[in-house]
């Protein structure tokens, strides 16, 4: 994995971890667009503004949202990384109130990316 896509994805984790919105420009693309599961009030979010959001929404219900890497696979401009995300359900979230019961989810996130897509061009 180059050096530059493997901190890009530890900074995306990092950011849903602490839930510290200020660096999202450092991680994110302006244009970004998230297409979200079934359960959301929208389907997509788009830029700086949706990412916001979205994080937001997650640890507003989840306070210690944590997203743990499993695997990590790079290759052809593609990064895609298998994550456990675990956190408390402690405010309400697609409809459901808080059960104070801890959830675990097994995820995967794709990511294609190219050197002029990343923030400040991969510097």
């Amino acid at each position: 994995m180059t050096t530059d896509a493997k901190a890009l994805i530890e900074k995306l984790h990092d950011l849903w971890n602490t839930g510290d919105l200020s660096r999202i420009p450092e991680i994110y693309d302006a244009a970004f667009v998230a297409h979200m599961p079934k359960g959301w009030s929208c389907s997509e979010f788009i830029g700086y503004d949706g990412v916001r959001h979205a994080v937001s929404r997650i640890r507003s219900a989840f306070p210690d949202w944590h997203e743990r890497v499993e695997n990590l696979i790079e290759g052809q401009g593609k990064v895609v990384t298998r994550y456990v995300s675990t956190g408390t359900h402690a405010g309400p979230f697609i409809g459901l109130s808080a059960t104070g019961g801890v959830s675990q989810l097994m995820k995967f996130r794709f990511i294609a990316w190219s050197m002029a897509a990343l923030p400040n061009n991969g510097a």
